[in-house]
């Protein structure tokens, strides 16, 4: 809490930061209340909230983590498929404020954390490079096509804010702390065990304690135990994701699969889909560069996060929803920002379409599909 009062006082680019992340946040905000007026008819948005300004933020995997923090871990939902592929510890802290309302609560959660999140990731790449930097990086992630995450009923705030605080603990040789941050994260998505990964690095190479690493797959352990409680199956969630057609496969399937859908979608004159597979190859195409411009550039232990959740991803059969997967490692924006000076003509041009697609992903996502995107 010091850190951050002493930075608001002494650094006008946190301050810069801060303010242009509020000043996003409410832009999406807005424009998902607008999206609500389009007829319901044109769309298939779920009203799961009776605000207009909650709703949007409700829709696709909300009424998951919603269901888990009413009833639990249970089989009855999405018609039977189940709700075991969510992990808990977001469930649970919605539940803990539900007698505010369920989605109105995970609104309040993940728009307050996406603050604390962006702050503490600013004091890590300000720590390692400078306020500039930091400053851009924070910019960078904001605009990205689908910071709009950061607003919704989802883990991306508080997964954002575990992962960026465990780096935050490591510099500061806190490694019992970054641990119980590593641990957490792992109780919040499957990326979050990759923590232990670095973690394991930043004990070795400092003198930490490797016993606190420990406390990043204990976390996912809980998290099966947890699911073997109450259902006797401890790993359930793999065959719930196999339900929403996300089995386990080798990385090259992903993307043979999404060039062979782009290739299909074009044949067929499909546009939208044609766009979303094309966007999802750029994309990981576009961070797989980033992750080599990376190498030598950045911490090594955050160049090993890097690494493992660019390729965790690719262990899906599709690369569906990579862009809101890669939207959490921050040091790919630091990266970004840092590559400015030699490439930023492109990545302004770049980043002025990702603007119109972070616009049109709101209102698209406010009313979980339209026509027009598919």
């Amino acid at each position: 809490m010091i850190s951050f009062v002493n930075e608001w006082k002494e650094d006008g680019n946190f301050r810069k930061a801060i303010f242009l992340f509020i000043a996003v946040k409410i832009i999406l905000l807005l424009v998902a209340a607008s999206s609500q007026l389009i007829p319901a008819e044109f769309t298939q948005r779920q009203e799961r909230d009776g605000n207009v300004f909650i709703n949007p933020w409700a829709q696709y995997d909300a009424a998951a983590y919603v269901d888990i923090a009413m009833n639990g871990y249970n089989a009855a939902f999405a018609e039977g498929r189940g709700n075991y592929g969510w992990f808990p510890l977001y469930p649970l802290m919605i539940r803990a404020l539900g007698f505010m309302g369920y989605y109105f609560a995970g609104f309040l959660i993940s728009n307050a954390l996406s603050l604390l999140a962006v702050a503490v990731m600013y004091l890590v790449i300000k720590k390692d490079f400078t306020g500039d930097v930091a400053l851009k990086a924070v910019a960078l992630m904001s605009l990205f096509p689908t910071s709009y995450f950061f607003n919704a009923v989802y883990t991306e705030s508080l997964f954002l804010l575990e992962t960026a605080a465990f780096f935050w603990f490591s510099r500061k040789g806190n490694h019992f702390y970054a641990g119980v941050a590593g641990f957490m994260a792992a109780l919040t998505r499957m990326q979050g065990s990759l923590l232990f990964l670095p973690s394991l690095y930043v004990n070795a190479k400092k003198g930490g304690n490797v016993l606190y690493s420990l406390l990043i797959p204990l976390g996912f352990a809980a998290m099966l135990a947890y699911q073997y409680a109450v259902t006797g199956d401890a790993f359930a969630q793999f065959s719930t994701h196999v339900g929403f057609a996300r089995e386990v496969s080798l990385p090259f399937m992903s993307i043979y699969n999404g060039v062979a859908a782009l290739i299909s979608n074009a044949q067929i004159g499909d546009v939208p889909g044609t766009f979303y597979n094309g966007f999802n190859l750029f994309i990981l195409a576009f961070f797989g560069w980033l992750l080599v411009k990376s190498y030598g550039k950045i911490p090594n232990e955050q160049f090993i996060f890097f690494a493992a959740s660019l390729l965790l991803p690719l262990l899906s059969s599709r690369l569906e929803a990579i862009s809101r997967f890669y939207l959490v490692i921050f040091p790919a924006f630091a990266v970004m920002a840092l590559q400015q000076k030699g490439e930023g003509t492109a990545i302004k041009i770049m980043y002025a379409v990702f603007i119109v697609l972070m616009l049109l992903f709101t209102i698209r996502h406010g009313n979980e599909e339209l026509p027009l995107f598919g």
